[in-house]
């Protein structure tokens, strides 16, 4: 027994798609559209944040830093996940010890002259050395100044970051 022919939009959709997600391009699959999650429910308790990974590129200041600014940047909240339920610190940790954070795909021969903002960036640094001189200098200034440390201070939303 045949099953029922799909509603006529439902096959164009699909038409459309599938093609697209068969495509390869020198080996790599081509990526043909970005599925949405659904929300969750208002009402149920976000996700539990990850237990610690072992850092690859922070030192504990550095991660703990890192744990401050993208939990307030990304606060869980009924709507869904914050950057600490999703992994965003040990995401960004990970980056940094790898290719992206090694500039691998930068120009890096200079000469480093002022550029144009069309130019893109045009630093002599790989993003890996930008984050380790901002948290430095970060650092040094928190230090400088005497007051409660940013890792310390309580979240917008009302609790201690991570």
């Amino acid at each position: 027994m045949n099953p029922p022919p799909k509603p006529p939009r439902r096959r164009a959709a699909a038409a459309q798609l599938l093609p697209a997600l068969g495509r390869r391009r020198r080996g790599r699959r081509r990526a043909a559209a970005v599925v949405a999650q659904p929300a969750p429910h208002a009402g149920h308790p976000p996700p539990a944040v990850p237990a610690p990974q072992a850092l690859l590129f922070f030192n504990p200041w550095e991660a703990a830093w890192i744990r401050a600014a993208t939990d307030r940047l990304i606060p869980a909240d009924a709507s869904g996940p914050g950057a600490l339920q999703a992994g965003v610190p040990a995401f960004i940790d990970r980056q940094l010890a790898g290719a992206w954070g090694a500039g691998e795909r930068l120009y890096r021969s200079g000469p480093w002259q002022a550029g144009l903002p069309q130019q893109g960036y045009q630093l002599p640094y790989t993003p890996a050395e930008l984050f380790r001189a901002a948290l430095t200098a970060w650092r040094s200034a928190e230090q400088a100044g005497g007051g409660t440390a940013f890792t310390e201070q309580t979240s917008l939303h009302g609790g201690h970051p991570g």
